[in-house]
């Protein structure tokens, strides 16, 4: 488990600030904003970094957050295992409608 603090910055979190105080950022091209409006990782992000092993826990986390992820650009980055996961993460994501 990766602690708050850990997550906000390999998820590099841009917060939008309507102010001018912080950093200002537009969606990269083709994609679109997630905004997460409450909790501890609230804000507006142009990316998303996905780490993940592939357990069942990750599998079940991805298909909650996908309707949300649709047009986000993601960087994806595999555990290790037994088996090669880079074409195993691609068929989930694939599956749940979101962009390899």
């Amino acid at each position: 488990s990766i602690c708050p603090q850990r997550r906000r910055v390999a998820a590099g979190r841009i917060k939008m600030e309507a102010g001018g105080e912080g950093m200002q950022s537009q969606p990269a091209a083709g994609g679109r904003m997630l905004t997460l409006p409450a909790g501890s990782l609230s804000g507006t992000y142009s990316a998303v970094l996905l780490m993940t092993d592939l357990e069942s826990d990750d599998a079940v986390a991805i298909k909650i957050l996908a309707p949300m992820l649709m047009g986000v650009p993601m960087l994806v980055v595999v555990g290790e295992g037994d088996a090669d996961k880079r074409e195993m993460v691609a068929a989930v994501l694939s599956n749940y409608g979101l962009r390899v």
